[in-house]
């Protein structure tokens, strides 16, 4: 990648020779860090523990919503009969 470039400064001056050698370098280390860094972070299970508890918690959340709307409905159906009898068995 900085090759062309360095060999264009060698006959041009040596201290700025070393000098884009050395960047070259910290470049390519820099790359090599960011691309371990990149793998570790697809490689990472605790966020897939993370994503799979959110999961489940939306799953467990929607199962209680269902529950005590059905709960709900039941509990209105059994007000609604007592009402009925109660005011059925009023003079």
């Amino acid at each position: 990648m900085c090759l062309p470039y360095i060999r264009s400064l060698i006959h041009i001056d040596a201290d700025l020779t070393v000098t884009a050698i050395v960047l070259c370098r910290i470049i390519q280390l820099e790359e090599i860090i960011m691309r371990k860094a990149i793998l570790s972070f697809l490689c990472e299970e605790e966020g897939l523990t993370t994503v799979e508890y959110a999961i489940a918690g939306g799953l467990v959340g929607a199962a209680v919503i269902v529950a005590f709307t059905d709960l709900g409905a039941a509990v209105g159906g059994v007000v609604e009969g007592i009402t009925t009898e109660l005011t059925a068995a009023t003079p």
